[in-house]
């Protein structure tokens, strides 16, 4: 009995090694494209205003020590600490394809991103949309930089949920071009 059990724990232990990297790469893509569009859809104020009201509650009851250690106020290099990614997920979900096991995902795997925004976001700008997809004028950013594309016009079909507050952009398939147009005669 004892054999089996340490058996099946070697073997699960060794399959969740395996499985880490496909688990990785999934993590880092819903990373990157967090950090191109959180401050477009208000998360990066909206994580910082909660993480300074719990680093505050925290600290009054428990210390100092205690709210640096759970709620940092910044990371090495000054800026905002990232929240952790299970408060990304709430902000970014991707559709990846189903694959055979062990193979990673990439940023050209994406098929579509569903973004959730705050009410920190210009929602109701007309602008709005474009800055997710393009990345704003001067800071840049944005899901076609994300996942790895040159932006152009009807690059994403998208579709807003007005009642959950999300949109959700599907990437458009290139239109397919014949090699041969068939023209029989000259044009001119």
């Amino acid at each position: 009995m004892r054999p089996a059990l340490v058996l099946l724990l070697v073997v699960a232990f060794g399959l969740a090694l395996v499985d880490q990297p496909r688990r990785q790469s999934r993590r880092r893509l819903t990373r990157r494209v967090y950090r191109h569009v959180d401050e477009v859809l208000g998360a990066r104020k909206f994580e910082n205003d909660r993480r300074a009201t719990r680093h505050h509650y925290l600290a009054f009851f428990a210390g100092q020590r205690l709210a640096n250690l759970l709620y940092p106020r910044a990371q090495l290099g000054g800026t905002a600490a990232l929240p952790p990614l299970r408060r990304m997920t709430r902000y970014v979900a991707l559709d990846l394809p189903a694959r055979s096991w062990p193979q990673r995902y990439h940023r050209w795997d994406v098929r579509s991103v569903t973004l959730r925004w705050t009410s920190e976001a210009g929602a109701n700008a007309a602008n709005f949309i474009e800055w997710l997809e393009r990345g704003r004028p001067v800071q840049g950013g944005g899901l076609a930089q994300a996942l790895g594309l040159e932006w152009t016009p009807g690059l994403f079909e998208h579709q807003r949920d007005w009642s959950r507050d999300r949109v959700r952009f599907d990437r458009t398939r290139p239109a397919a071009v014949p090699n041969d147009l068939g023209a029989e005669r000259e044009l001119g």
